[in-house]
């Protein structure tokens, strides 16, 4: 198995791995704190990014602010002035209902009763008058008694609180509201309620004659100290308790039961019993199994109109304001400790919250997680995970933006969706931080397998081809094979005239690092075009161009680094005239043609390489290049496909190996660089090899004897004005064709 194959399996491992603990985490089997830490912080922002932030003109609060306690009195007030509170809001302003978010735990022992009583037990015990003027006069004086008849025939709800702390076990005072009227048999019921183990309550004398109560308490408080929900029941004694919002609402539809909404999952009517909802009035509430909600804050505190209670007192509010409202009495000052953290606000007043949970309830708009949420997840996770784990290794960058934002999108938008238009709460965190983690896992993957493809290649390449196109052949796999095919392609042959035998004379400590150096010259220039360095003979280089990776210009490459090797030769030429040898020529060979290349040897020794007619013509035309007195012979294909250069047509040849002839070419340079003399000089140049090839030699002759009158002519216009000279003494027979053969090799 090569390394590839290993990381990808150990990727996939990984993946597999990394969707085995989402699920697990979905399930909760086990709890990711992190991933909850996340989930917290994406309700938070679904929550304020849709929220309503508008006023509930329905439900006012009548608040125990600073200005009413610096005006009343510290808290707790005389409850004949509760009392008055009552009626002034029933009477004057008739709201709807009234609920008190507090209680009423002790009674109201006034020192003017206890006094009045000590007098009527000791000193005036005999006398007639003060007795009865005390007890007509002592009514009007039990506070308690005065606040609870201002509760008779009105709809007002108490508020009291459970204990849940093991250390306050059994620690009941005051008395609990009627419990709550289901249409289910709760002890037959295996849902996990909030347990209460003990409660603080109202005085027995107050609870009897309000309309009800709802219990107060918030005991679900999330790991970081936030309020997200709140439980609607909970059990005490196996019987049922409602919260205050509950009981507000139950009241204010004049109904005296609530219905449970119980499934059992699966199917199974047996086992497993899920509360789903709760129905009061026609009113559907989505609970969570132990019966709790998410609060459904309609915006920023303040969200319902806020009243100073004395304001209420002193009748100075607008009696629109509060007309048929839902009346809820709590405080906001500091000192009385009702603020809470929540989504919205790190310090909002408990009072607000019940407020938030009654217009919720009357609005329906309460957010639930339905049971059916946890199946999709996990079916949504396994058939992601099954999808990107297959994808993993075979989706480029591009690809895996795609895919991956198409993803992510999708999600975002059904989870967005199911909230603003199905009040449905789906926990997004679990399957995007899977993608999340795919994402990087496909990088990574990338990255790494990009990075062994590399080694791999510089293995096999890293002696051939430069750096860059190593970085390329990683980058595009699917451009390059190291198995045999047959591809169109330029091969370059370069020896470096006559060193062979002047480098007899020369000790081995200066000729190496004498043709290093001049083979690094040629290997940078066949690099800079982007060729392959086949193999170095001795001091010959033999380069092509088309692989390993695919070149659509391979003819120019090389013929323009042909041209660069040799004007770079003079680079050099210090060296090797300090070493008492001539200046350095090189003869190169150009040819290009259908060529088999790939990874070619024996068991014991591979190398990749190039092999066919068109490798075979390129080294004879290097050969060629001695007989012809030129540094450069390209053949005819090559000549055809680099038509920005401008070529001297040398001869028409047949070459040991071929029993065709092949037109060859020396190249002068770049046409655009090219001067009129030369133009003119290559014009009538082959207006002679066209008389010679035509038998008329003599003109012929005229033009050769004419070129050579030209400065520094090339030894190419001495050899036909030879030939001419020849056929002009010797005239062949009819059937002379204007190729020469060459029999041997050089």
């Amino acid at each position: 198995m090569t390394p590839i194959q290993r990381f990808t399996w150990l990727t996939r491992a990984f993946a597999l791995l990394t969707v085995l603990i989402c699920c697990a985490h979905i399930s909760g089997i086990t709890t990711i704190p992190v991933l909850s830490r996340i989930e917290n912080i994406a309700y938070d922002t679904r929550l304020n990014l849709t929220r309503d932030d508008t006023p509930d003109l329905r439900i006012v609060i009548v608040d125990i602010d600073d200005q009413s306690l610096a005006k009343l009195g510290r808290w707790p007030w005389d409850r004949r002035l509760l009392a008055r509170l009552v009626d002034t809001l029933h009477f004057d302003y008739k709201i709807k209902i009234l609920g008190f978010d507090m209680l009423f735990a002790e009674a109201e022992n006034p020192s003017d009763i206890e006094i009045l009583e000590h007098l009527a037990k000791t000193t005036l015990k005999n006398d007639t008058l003060y007795n009865e003027s005390y007890k007509k006069l002592l009514p009007s004086l039990q506070r308690d008694n005065i606040f609870g008849k201002s509760l008779d025939f009105k709809s007002v709800i108490l508020g009291y609180y459970f204990n849940h702390s093991p250390d306050a076990k059994y620690f009941v005072s005051g008395e609990l509201p009627k419990h709550l009227t289901t249409t289910a048999n709760v002890d037959s019921l295996n849902i996990p309620f909030t347990n209460a183990v003990g409660y603080g309550a109202n005085l027995a004398s107050l609870q009897k004659r309000a309309s009800g109560a709802g219990f107060i308490d918030m005991p679900m408080i999330d790991a970081d100290g936030i309020m997200r929900r709140l439980p609607l029941i909970q059990r005490y004694d196996s019987k049922l308790y409602e919260a205050f919002s509950l009981a507000m609402v139950r009241t204010l539809l004049e109904q005296t039961e609530v219905t449970l909404n119980i499934s059992a999952e699966y199917g199974n009517e047996s086992v497993n019993k899920g509360l789903e909802s709760i129905d009061v009035g026609g009113l559907r509430i989505p609970v969570d199994e132990t019966g709790a909600v998410f609060i459904p804050f309609r915006g920023n505190y303040p969200s319902f109109p806020y009243i100073p209670a004395i304001d209420v007192l002193e009748k100075t509010i607008d009696a629109d304001m509060l007309s048929d409202a839902i009346v809820l009495i709590g405080t906001t000052a500091p000192g009385l400790l009702d603020m809470r953290a929540t989504p919205v606000n790190a310090v909002y007043p408990g009072v607000e919250i019940h407020a938030n949970m009654i217009s919720g309830i009357l609005d329906q708009t309460i957010k639930h997680r339905p049971a059916w949420v946890q199946g999709a997840q996990l079916s949504a996770a396994a058939f992601i995970g099954l999808i990107l784990t297959t994808l993993l290794s075979r989706l480029s960058f591009i690809k895996t933006i795609v895919v991956y934002g198409v993803l992510l999108f999708s999600f975002t938008a059904a989870y967005y969706l199911a909230w603003t238009r199905d009040n449905t709460d789906i926990p997004i965190v679990p399957l995007i931080s899977m993608i999340v983690v795919f994402f990087a896992l496909q990088n990574s993957f990338g990255f790494v397998a990009e990075r062994l493809t590399k080694n791999k290649l510089e293995r096999l390449f890293g002696q051939y081809v430069p750096p860059l196109v190593v970085n390329e052949m990683s980058k595009n796999p699917e451009n390059f094979s190291l198995s045999g095919e047959i591809r169109q392609m330029t091969v370059l042959f370069c020896d470096l005239r006559g060193f062979t035998s002047l480098s007899e004379t020369l000790d081995p400590g200066v000729l190496t690092p004498l043709i290093n150096q001049y083979m690094t010259l040629m290997t940078t220039i066949i690099y800079r075009h982007h060729g392959t360095i086949d193999k170095y003979i001795g001091d010959a280089v033999m380069a092509f161009w088309g692989a390993p990776l695919l070149d659509g210009n391979h003819a120019q490459h090389a013929v323009e680094a042909a041209q660069e090797m040799v004007d770079a030769l003079p680079e050099i030429e210090p060296v090797f005239v300090h070493h008492g040898l001539p200046p350095p020529k090189v003869g190169i060979g150009i040819n290009s043609g259908s060529m088999h290349v790939g990874n070619m040897g024996s068991e014991f020794r591979i190398s990749y390489t190039v092999l066919g007619d068109a490798v075979n013509l390129a080294s004879r035309l290097e050969n060629l290049t001695k007989r012809y007195g030129v540094s450069q012979i390209v053949g005819e294909n090559t000549r055809n496909a680099v038509n920005s250069h401008l070529y001297r047509e040398l001869d028409i040849v047949k070459v040991i190996g071929k029993s065709t002839t092949v037109k060859i070419y020396e190249p002068i340079g770049k046409l655009e660089l090219q001067t009129p003399p030369t133009l003119e000089e290559l014009q009538l140049y082959q207006q002679g090899l066209t008389l010679y090839r035509q038998r008329h030699w003599a003109d012929a002759k005229q033009i050769f004897q004419t070129l050579l009158q030209v400065p520094a002519a090339p030894i190419i216009y001495q050899l036909y004005l030879g030939r001419c000279l020849h056929l002009l003494a010797h005239p062949p027979g009819e059937f002379w064709e204007p190729s020469i053969s060459y029999k041997d090799k050089t």
